[in-house]
């Protein structure tokens, strides 16, 4: 995808991806998604020289240096930042030392979750594969790039059926709690986003797009763990798909758990706990 038709995407899902909450700015909504996928699809070696070792490579030592304040996922998403030529600058994560941390020119994140060291320029992964991750981890998650006429982000490029899911999900055991009035619009009809708003990303993600798909299908964030676009028709294949849910059920047991993979005995901290 080009670099302008990734800032036009960029801006709608700034202005409008599944609905902000109002404790963070609408652009952090992809990059804890993105975040979240790589707590899920990391590997130990993403931060140590082995699996079996505690010493960092250079990528677990710049999440080392920002300190024990911050939890461990809130750094990895200091460190996961959108590449700055998707926030129109001429610049890119290449010539960033903190998005690309072994300076190969590929982002820390789109490493992580194609299963290379982010530390080790000798470990990257292909052109193809760094273009998929890329294209499909971004707002298309949420959005249909149509980059049609009108006055809005949201006109331009609307909500897919992922996006028009979350964008109404909202949490119940907060239904109690003072709601703010329902979004309207040009014509004063009420809009879908009413009682998301006060709900996280994260939280609305677990609560509608982690339920496994019907019939052996993949589900929306099946889907996206499997590095395929959430809400095309295409489905990935069911052998993969089976795979997958085999390795979810096995990490959730400590009998069967991949101690290698994942957060590990990392506990899940920070924002995370929205949807862990």
């Amino acid at each position: 995808m080009g670099a302008m038709n990734r800032l036009i995407v960029f801006s709608a899902c700034a202005a409008s991806m599944g609905a902000a909450d109002n404790a963070i700015a609408k652009p952090e909504h992809l990059e804890r998604v993105r975040v979240l996928l790589m707590t899920q699809k990391a590997m130990c070696v993403s931060c140590h020289t082995a699996a079996d070792s505690p010493d960092l490579n250079p990528y677990g030592r710049a999440l080392a240096d920002l300190g024990n304040d911050e939890p461990l996922s809130e750094r990895m998403l200091s460190l996961a930042k959108l590449p700055r030529q998707q926030r129109g600058q001429e610049d890119s994560a290449a010539n960033d030392p903190q998005q690309d941390i072994d300076k190969d020119g590929i982002p820390n994140w789109v490493e992580v979750l194609a299963g290379t060291n982010p530390g080790d320029k000798a470990s990257a992964p292909d052109t193809e594969t760094r273009d998929k991750i890329e294209s499909i981890i971004s707002c298309k998650i949420c959005h249909v790039e149509t980059n049609a006429p009108g006055q809005t982000d949201q006109q331009r490029n609307p909500h897919n059926e992922l996006g028009k899911l979350l964008a109404k999900t909202n949490d119940p055991a907060g239904s109690r709690a003072p709601r703010e009035r329902s979004a309207r619009g040009e014509r004063g009809e009420r809009g879908p986003r009413s009682g998301s708003e006060s709900t996280p990303i994260l939280k609305r993600i677990k609560l509608a797009a982690m339920k496994p798909g019907r019939s052996g299908k993949a589900g929306y964030w099946e889907k996206l763990l499997l590095l395929c676009a959430p809400a095309d028709a295409a489905e990935p294949p069911a052998e993969d798909v089976k795979q997958l849910r085999r390795f979810i059920r096995n990490q959730k047991s400590k009998k069967t758990r991949d101690e290698t993979r994942g957060m590990g005995p990392h506990k899940p901290d920070g924002f995370l706990k929205d949807a862990l």
